[in-house]
């Protein structure tokens, strides 16, 4: 069969030839890398190239024809539908992540499979296009909402776009905690932005659930506290009595002993601190954060995230309320910022840098 003609002027022929190498997720530098590439355009086109008339296209071999018709149908086809089928891979993966076949259940304590779940957290958090495409499908996953969710609310990005997936995860999570939790990670999206009506719509919603009979893993109920303390500060100072009290006593009830999920962290503790200084509740937060720093085991998870030079900034902050400048300013000197675990790393720099400006 002839091939068809084309007109393609030379002009356009490099320009399409750059764009092809740009687009290729390989570098296009010599003749074999054809090979790779009519592997590629098959892959994204569904249409075959042979690495013969792309070593021709790409000028490694001379030749007197201009490229056929089809061939250049195909690469512009190629050049157009990359970048995107590219993103779309990237949501497949994590979909299908989320929404497996290989297993039924996965245990939260899974430290490889937490592992993973991390990554595509840093990758979500770079790129809000690829998380809105995800973000209702990992919402409707059990295994989304327990690993993605749960583990990696974002301070950074919370307020940007991590929230409307906490808005779908609620439309999906009937479970007490999850809908307790979600709750009041929404509050600090508000809180930070000084929305009283967004902080009282999801610190009234948790209050319409919160049962102080009914359990809950101190992760949660640390930050059921943490809201408490912020909304009250704000809204019904005259609370904060008896909400300082209920907190004290609940205290004394976590274990110091606890191995299972996050347990063996005083989470409870470092949720409550967060609420204490943002509630100038200085007294009982040097109470807290001391108990936090001493009472509790220091386990290797926590350390290498950070978590406890975090409670050091708290312990601080109250030492120097307190009028204890020099031990405050000790504490400070022991505290190593660089190891922030990302999901509140830039919030406990500020809180840092604040600290140190203060001493």
């Amino acid at each position: 069969m002839a091939r068809k003609s084309n007109t393609i002027s030379k002009e356009d022929i490099s320009a399409l030839r750059k764009l092809v190498k740009a687009k290729s997720a390989h570098a296009i530098l010599y003749p074999v890398d054809c090979k790779k590439l009519s592997s590629e355009v098959f892959t994204k086109t569904g249409e075959y190239i042979s690495d013969s008339t792309l070593k021709r296209f790409m000028g490694f071999v001379q030749s007197p024809f201009t490229p056929s018709y089809d061939t250049i149908r195909i690469l512009r086809l190629f050049v157009s539908i990359s970048q995107t089928s590219a993103e779309e891979i990237h949501v497949n993966f994590i979909v299908d992540f989320f929404n497996p076949v290989h297993y039924t259940v996965i245990q939260q304590h899974d430290t490889g499979f937490q592992a993973a779940c991390r990554t595509i957290a840093i990758n979500l958090r770079k790129n809000q296009s690829l998380f809105e495409k995800v973000m209702e499908r990992i919402a409707q996953s059990e295994t989304g909402r327990r690993f993605y969710f749960d583990l990696f609310p974002d301070l950074e990005i919370l307020g940007a776009f991590q929230y409307k997936g906490y808005e779908l995860f609620l439309i999906h999570e009937k479970r007490y905690e999850g809908r307790i939790f979600a709750h009041c990670v929404l509050f600090l999206k508000y809180y930070f932005e000084k929305d009283t009506s967004g902080m009282a719509k999801h610190y009234e919603a948790v209050n319409a659930i919160f049962q102080k009979s009914k359990p809950l893993h101190p992760y949660v109920l640390g930050r059921f506290y943490q809201i408490s303390l912020m909304y009250c500060h704000k809204f019904h100072p005259r609370r904060m009595s008896k909400l300082i009290s209920d907190i004290v006593a609940t205290e004394k009830n976590q274990s110091r002993k606890a191995k299972d999920l996050f347990r063996d962290f005083p989470c409870f503790h470092y949720y409550v601190c967060d609420g204490l200084y943002h509630a100038a509740q200085y007294d009982t937060l040097l109470l807290i954060s001391k108990k936090a720093l001493q009472d509790f085991p220091k386990t290797k998870e926590f350390i290498w995230k950070g978590y406890y030079d975090q409670l050091k900034i708290y312990n601080a902050y109250a030492l120097l309320s307190a009028g204890k400048k020099k031990e405050a300013e000790a504490l400070v000197k022991k505290i190593d910022t660089s190891g922030f675990y990302f999901i509140s790393k830039l919030y406990f720099e500020n809180l840092y840098a604040q600290l140190k400006e203060e001493l």
